[in-house]
């Protein structure tokens, strides 16, 4: 079995994102330092491959621009959309590095 190149971190942490005059809302279920997995009610198409999603923090709201790696449906689940990130920010890398140290990752 390969390994992934970043470890990934459970998270549950809600996010916005705007794609062909859409707007959706989701939640991350996972993330690492070039990717994340993000729930979502439904997905309309069409769909771009690139996006910028939102990320509401404490003290700051992240803008990361991403790519869309795969998508997910299902009629008994909701669905997913899996992103590459594009050169993520340091504001993001230095959240994943707090997030590891919580986990022990």
């Amino acid at each position: 079995m390969e390994k992934r190149k970043f470890e990934r971190i459970p998270v549950n942490m809600a996010v916005n994102f705007h794609s062909c005059d859409m707007n959706y809302s989701g939640n991350v279920s996972d993330l690492s330092e070039k990717g994340m997995l993000i729930s979502v009610k439904e997905i309309h198409f069409p769909f771009t491959l690139r996006f910028t999603i939102v990320i509401p923090l404490d003290e700051k709201v992240l803008h990361l621009p991403a790519t869309l790696s795969r998508i997910t449906t299902s009629p008994d689940f909701r669905d997913a959309i899996g992103v590459e990130l594009l050169n993520p920010c340091r504001d993001y890398l230095e959240f994943i590095d707090s997030l590891k140290s919580v986990y022990k990752i």
